[in-house]
């Protein structure tokens, strides 16, 4: 399932795996964003607080929104991922550095 965890959607995805999985066992968080790449120096306060909404608080939102159901059943496992590179201006969206010479 995807969801915006940057509007509501930790609790519709919760919602969600309850009313058809009866149940939440598993977390998986790989939601990440990388407005810009060239640099903190070139990174304006807008950017860096979209950022930090989606790769940290959204983290945030899906653990509080699942825990408290993993923890009736006494079992449950969360797998924060974070992405180092996010996506590059091509949206190649590597695990590594891009090497597209036009990114």
């Amino acid at each position: 399932m995807q969801s915006d965890l940057r509007k509501g959607g930790a609790e519709l995805l919760a919602k969600t795996a309850l009313e058809k999985f009866n149940g939440i066992d598993v977390l998986v968080c790989c939601a990440g964003i990388a407005p810009t790449r060239d640099g903190l120096a070139s990174t304006v306060d807008s950017e860096f607080c979209e950022t930090f909404d989606v790769n940290v608080l959204g983290v945030v939102r899906a653990c509080r929104a699942a825990v408290p159901h993993m923890a009736t059943k006494a079992k449950g496992r969360l797998s924060p991922s974070l992405r180092i590179s996010g996506g590059c201006r091509n949206r190649c969206f590597t695990t590594t550095a891009c090497r597209n010479p036009q990114c």
